[in-house]
């Protein structure tokens, strides 16, 4: 099934995702699948995730994107004061510094809470387009931005 074959919005979703959006963030030097994903950076989390509003359909779905960057040295710390934390932060949850989280729409030019609304007849190509656009322009260099340099 191409992008432009998904016949509802969830599906969509998915074809996007797995043949559009993984590959881009892949070639960024990301690593994982489906909705979570990780920059692999000695001593430090670097997570992306694919967040779908809880109240969607099959036939109308919502996603937006967060990010998360903390060094391994940090997240210990707090955790070892709120061990209810875990091991590793959850992208996507919030925690107080040194942590930093942001919905992508945050980094992006008029910040606001951005979501992406997919109907079963959304043009799946300009979606993942639009998706990847954000993703290179304003996401990675964000989270790229909260990260010890190259």
């Amino acid at each position: 099934m191409t992008t432009g074959e998904a016949s509802t919005a969830k599906d969509k979703v998915a074809a996007i995702l797995k043949q559009r959006v993984a590959p881009e963030l892949r070639a960024m030097g990301f690593k994982g699948s489906g909705q979570n994903y990780h920059l692999p950076v000695p001593g430090h989390f670097a997570l992306l995730g694919f967040q779908k509003a809880r109240f969607g359909t099959r036939h109308d779905v919502m996603f937006t994107i967060n990010l998360l960057a903390c060094s391994h040295a940090d997240w210990a710390a707090l955790a070892q004061t709120k061990p209810y934390y875990g091991e590793k932060p959850i992208v996507g949850a919030m925690y107080p510094p040194p942590v930093w989280g942001q919905r992508i729409g945050f980094v992006m030019p008029e910040p606001h809470d951005h979501w992406w609304h997919v109907l079963d007849d959304t043009d799946s190509d300009a979606l993942a387009d639009e998706v990847i656009d954000a993703l290179r322009e304003y996401g990675v260099p964000a989270l790229r931005a909260h990260l010890p340099a190259d």
